[in-house]
């Protein structure tokens, strides 16, 4: 499910690099089956902090999913990384995107209309396709 998810988001064009959205919309069709997870990764591959902030879902049987990772998979960008919820050293953290996370804890419905037309239209089209059952 999770590529079908993915091939939604590069056939609309829409701009995954950066925001939360796109874990809490797969979590949000997946409620049952994953939970979401807020910790950091590092690209094994790079010089760079030690960690960035970053949103990812989980399974029940504890598989890390991560459409960010998909996409980039699908675009042939070579990430590896590695995830821990133990916050290292020498962190990078977008305020921002801290913010929106807490916001979503607080109120997801505040969140959702914070997020762009494009985010909007494509969940609800998304929940349109679950719901006539052809996602």
């Amino acid at each position: 499910m999770i590529r079908r998810f993915c091939l939604h988001v590069r056939i609309n064009k829409l701009q995954h690099q950066k925001g939360i959205w796109l874990p809490i919309l797969y979590h949000e069709l997946n409620k049952d089956d994953t939970i979401l997870v807020q910790g950091w990764v590092r690209d094994t591959g790079s010089d760079g902090p030690n960690g960035t902030w970053h949103l990812w879902c989980e399974t029940c049987a504890g598989d890390k999913v991560d459409p960010h990772m998909v996409l980039f998979d699908m675009d042939e960008v070579n990430y590896r990384l590695n995830y821990t919820i133990d916050e290292p050293d020498n962190v990078e953290k977008d305020d921002e995107i801290v913010e929106f996370w807490e916001l979503y804890e607080k109120d997801p419905q505040e969140f959702w209309k914070k997020q762009s037309s494009e985010i909007r239209a494509f969940r609800s089209k998304i929940f349109s396709l679950v719901k006539k059952k052809k996602f």
